[in-house]
């Protein structure tokens, strides 16, 4: 019987295991947020993952909706490790933009995705 328990034991922590080691940093907030449509044009991008992430290794690019580069690059929140914030240098002005970014986690795991959002006249 007591063999039994630790194989039970040994196949629950294998799994448990396995379930950490696919885990990946996914995007929990973002501002302006997704699909959103903001009055004025935000002057930063600030997005916040589920876990810490590398600024090193991450990248933030914002696009008009014909596909011309606004913004690229990224930097850390210094209060916030799970944040990259991209300075627009100045506010966007009333359209389409989508944000692309790419992050690498620090446990090595790599992440990208995409969001559009508007700024109204």
């Amino acid at each position: 019987m007591k063999r039994i328990v630790t194989l039970v034991a040994a196949a629950a922590l294998g799994l448990l295991s396995a379930t950490a080691a696919f885990a990946h940093a996914h995007l929990e907030k973002a501002v302006p947020g997704v699909g959103t449509t903001v009055s004025a044009g935000p002057s930063e991008i600030r997005l916040v993952f589920s876990e810490a992430v590398e600024p090193r290794f991450s990248s933030i690019v914002v696009t008009r909706a014909d596909g011309s580069a606004v913004a690229s690059g990224a930097a850390a929140d210094g209060a916030d490790p799970k944040a990259l914030v991209l300075k627009l240098g100045s506010a966007l002005p009333a359209g389409a933009y989508k944000v692309q970014w790419k992050i690498v986690s620090v446990d090595t795991h790599k992440t990208e995705g995409s969001f559009g959002f508007q700024v109204g006249k």
